[in-house]
């Protein structure tokens, strides 16, 4: 297959974004949050229960995690030895998306696979993909692809195609030596290397959303107002919001997630003082990640360093993960609190705030997602 230049489309401002979010979004490759947040204040002084011990991994807790495409691997859809030669610079052994995040585990979560490989050496340029059944995307991606200027003599480019059933939605750099034309041909290299790999592996298979699921396609606005978190922390000024900004990984997640720029809604006190600190005793923001039918993933959740089991009214499993050193969260100084809820995912975090003083707003967003 020859990815014709006629596809070509005007390069969107939110690609230049890309590789600075995957690098958060990744295990092992983060440094700082995820996305941002406003400032905080620590919570009402509720006495949390102690934590217990370390939970260890039960392989049937949550039910079982979906087949991914390309069998999970990476360099099934491309070696890293392939990577170097299309890309025109040396490149590592790739890294998966983490499912310790919903926004990353949507892709498993729908049967897709995550890949980014970043350089050998310390040269600039990365490849991210995701790899999803075409099925679960909607009819608004289309297939093409585009390349422009990052830095000079350095291209940045998006492709989008389908192959076999599966979708590639792909963001890669060019070496520093690239012209306009170089990194269109090297796209079209990547479409094709793509195609005939999707055609060595089996037709792409969608899984179904189990029942029972929180939707998917809520926003955050009708969770707000079935959830009333702000009175449940004690603080009547948290306002819910969409927040985040329009930043995204690769065109398929952004279409995963409905158009929204994570699975994740925000509360915040626009009254709040951002150098009050955390001495006020109220909670000034609050940010929180759902993935519905992905209780699965607390397999993975369990084990993380710094996780503790703990008893949350209204959750049937409860899990903090408090390790500072961590980059599967959701960029909390404090931890995140994961909750798991028949087959659903809630994730809780509040930069600033320990996890425990989340402890009041379970209830009222199991209540209000149940409602959705």
């Amino acid at each position: 297959m020859t990815f014709p230049a006629a596809s070509l489309r005007s390069p969107g401002p939110a690609a230049l974004a890309a590789v600075a979010l995957s690098l958060l979004l990744l295990s092992g490759c983060a440094t700082g949050s995820p996305a941002p947040a406003p400032s905080t204040a620590t919570a009402p002084p509720t006495p949390p229960a102690e934590p217990s011990a370390v939970p260890t991994e039960d392989p049937d807790a949550g039910g079982t995690a979906p087949a991914q495409a390309f069998d999970g691997d990476c360099s099934l859809v491309f070696s890293t030895q392939e990577v170097t030669d299309l890309t025109g610079w040396a490149a590592s052994d790739p890294v998966q998306f983490v499912s310790t995040v919903p926004d990353m585990a949507l892709v498993h979560q729908v049967g897709g696979i995550g890949c980014v490989w970043s350089p050998a050496s310390g040269d600039e340029g990365y490849l991210q993909l995701t790899v999803v059944p075409q099925k679960r995307l909607s009819n608004q991606l289309e297939e093409g692809t585009t390349c422009f200027l990052q830095s000079e003599k350095t291209y940045i480019c998006a492709i989008d195609l389908e192959a076999n059933g599966y979708h590639l939605s792909a963001n890669f750099t060019t070496a520093n030596t690239a012209s306009y034309k170089k990194a269109n041909t090297i796209s079209g290299r990547i479409a094709d290397a793509f195609t005939e790999h999707a055609d060595e592996q089996e037709e792409a298979v969608t899984p179904k959303q189990p029942k029972g699921s929180w939707p998917l396609d809520f926003t955050c606005a009708d969770l707000g107002k079935k959830a009333k978190v702000g009175k449940a922390l004690g603080n009547k000024n948290l306002a819910i919001t969409d927040g985040g900004g329009d930043v995204q990984v690769t065109a398929a997640e952004t279409d995963l997630w409905g158009g929204r720029p994570f699975l994740r809604c925000y509360w915040a006190d626009p009254d709040a003082d951002p150098d009050a600190g955390t001495d006020s005793g109220t909670i000034s923001q609050l940010t929180v990640a759902v993935l519905g039918g992905a209780a699965w993933t607390q397999q993975g959740i369990a084990v993380l360093p710094g996780a503790q089991e703990v008893d949350v009214e209204g959750a049937e499993r409860a899990i903090i993960v408090t390790d500072p050193t961590d980059s599967s969260g959701l960029g909390s100084s404090t931890g995140d609190l994961h909750i798991f809820d028949g087959i659903n995912w809630l994730v809780l975090s509040a930069d600033g705030v320990d996890p425990s003083e989340l402890y009041p707003a379970v209830a009222v967003l199991l209540k209000g997602l149940d409602t959705l």
